[in-house]
């Protein structure tokens, strides 16, 4: 489960990897700061919970469980410049 970001609301860079995470969730609290988001190494099979990130320009989201392409359309309205998604059985 990803932990509450209530009080850092300037957040700019946020590092969950690792952490058996299943959903993205959590990350309207910090939707209009945050630019990187490195969430590589866990159980994440779906990329809901980005929508609010409106700033959001890198997401280092290797090695977790998305596996379908489908998935890559929610990430459209972001403005996003670096991606990575190796190692997701895509």
């Amino acid at each position: 489960k990803m932990i509450s970001l209530l009080n850092l609301k300037n957040l700019e860079i946020l590092s969950l990897g690792r952490n058996m995470i299943k959903k993205i969730a959590g990350l309207d609290e910090v939707g209009a700061t945050l630019r990187e988001l490195w969430i590589s190494y866990n159980l994440i099979a779906t990329l809901d919970g980005l929508n609010a990130c409106v700033k959001l320009r890198v997401l280092f989201i290797s090695n977790n469980m998305v596996k379908n392409f489908d998935e890559l359309d929610k990430l459209q309205s972001l403005p996003l410049e670096n991606l990575l998604l190796k190692g997701n059985p895509l």
